[in-house]
């Protein structure tokens, strides 16, 4: 199945509009290309207008991914509450997608603006590809990846058999994971032993913090991992009377 076919079946299967209607636009890019090779050969792209124009849908995509997210995580958050508010004044009843709807909202478009920017830095726009590797290592926008999408994922996987194991100790019963910003997730143990945590003083939370300063991901090698520390950065749960003295 061509990419712009899954692309709409998929798209179809999301029970709110809203979900629908922040897809990445493939097939705008296609006819854009399509458009500009009808012209003289000698005719550069204009990668400028291009990127401003990506962006600008990138932001309506991750705008409606946070808070889509932040009403299923963060039901308390300021963003939720000005939804919330808006509504209830329309009288509107407040449904929120669900965590498989969400996965695949995020993920279908990280798809979606990766063959976006190949094809069009294919056919002549120039710095595309650095565009969406600078985004995606950044982390400009949350639907290409942060640690509660990756949460939400090990939650629709734990009705499976086998849990999730420590790529560390490769023990599977070695819960609680703590999941980093790049969405590799290694045991608590592992993570303490790794950062000498318990040497330091202060909350768990910020003992990690700091901790996390010097430390790379043992997976992908990213430097400081955990910039920022919180209850979804725990699965299943955050641990309770651990290192909070």
């Amino acid at each position: 199945m061509k990419f712009d076919k899954f692309l709409k079946h998929t798209q179809a299967t999301f029970t709110e509009p809203i979900l629908q209607e922040s897809i990445l636009p493939y097939k705008y890019w296609k006819k854009y290309i399509k458009q500009h090779k009808s012209r003289d050969q000698g005719d550069m792209m204009d990668s400028q207008e291009i990127l401003q124009k990506l962006q600008a849908q990138c932001h309506k995509t991750d705008h409606t991914f946070q808070t889509e997210l932040n009403l299923k995580l963060h039901p308390s958050s300021w963003c939720d509450t000005i939804l919330c508010f808006a509504k209830m004044k329309n009288k509107i009843q407040i449904e929120t997608a669900t965590d498989k709807e969400l996965v695949t909202f995020s993920e279908i478009n990280q798809q979606a603006l990766y063959k976006i920017c190949k094809k069009l830095q294919k056919n002549g726009a120039l710095d595309l590809m650095r565009f969406y590797t600078e985004a995606k290592t950044k982390r400009t926008f949350k639907f290409l990846g942060n640690h509660e999408r990756m949460y939400l994922k090990l939650q629709l996987h734990s009705h499976q058999e086998a849990p999730p194991e420590c790529p560390i100790c490769m023990e599977e019963e070695s819960l609680p994971l703590v999941i980093l910003d790049c969405e590799h997730y290694l045991c608590l143990t592992c993570l303490m032993h790794m950062t000498r945590v318990t040497q330091r003083k202060g909350t768990l939370y910020n003992r990690l913090i700091m901790a996390g300063v010097n430390l790379s991901c043992p997976v992908c090698r990213q430097y400081n991992p955990l910039s920022t520390v919180d209850k979804y950065h725990f699965y299943p749960t955050e641990p309770k009377n651990t290192l909070n003295a």
